[in-house]
C-alpha cells in the first residue's frame, strides 16, 4: 500500500487509494477512487516501461549524498508501510518507498506514480454521473 487518502470530492465524501505489485524487473501501480455514498468505483493502472528504478536511485543518491540518509537507514527506514512502521507480513519490495512519497511527483512527471495520482484527483475534480433516471429517458 502506497496511501489511503479521504477527501471530498465532486460527489461528496470519497476515498483514494494507491497500491503496487512487483511484475519483475517493474512496478505496476493501480489507483482507485471510491465514492461509497454512490457505490462507484474508478481503477487506474498504470506500470513502468524501460529503464526502471529512477525515481528512487536519483532519490536515494541524493539523501545519502547529503548525508540525509545511510545505508543503515536505507535498510530500516527505506521500505515501509506508511501506516504501521513495524509491518512486515509482505515482501519489502512492494512497501512503499521513500521515494513514492508525492513530494516527488513533480519531478518525476511521467512515472506511472505520478501519473495515477494526476488522473485520481482530475477524476475527483471532474467526474458527473449520470442518474438511472435521465439515461432510461
Amino acid at each position: 500500500m502506497i496511501e489511503v487518502r479521504e477527501a471530498t470530492g465532486r460527489l461528496g465524501a470519497e476515498v483514494r487509494l494507491i497500491y503496487k505489485r512487483l511484475e519483475k524487473p517493474a512496478y505496476v501501480f493501480t489507483g482507485i477512487l471510491l465514492i461509497p455514498s454512490q457505490s462507484h468505483m474508478w481503477t487506474v493502472v498504470d506500470e513502468e516501461r524501460g529503464t526502471t528504478g529512477v525515481r528512487e536511485a536519483v532519490i536515494t543518491a541524493e539523501l545519502m549524498n547529503a548525508g540525509e540518509l545511510t545505508w543503515q537507514d536505507y535498510e530500516r527506514k527505506w521500505a515501509h508501510d506508511p501506516y504501521d512502521p513495524d509491518y512486515r507480513g509482505v515482501d519489502r519490495g512492494v512497501l512503499r518507498f521513500f521515494s513514492d512519497d508525492e513530494l516527488f511527483d513533480e519531478r518525476f512527471p511521467d512515472h506511472p506514480l505520478s501519473k495515477i495520482r494526476r488522473v485520481l484527483t482530475d477524476l475527483s475534480r471532474s467526474v458527473q454521473v449520470a442518474s438511472a433516471e435521465s439515461t432510461n429517458a
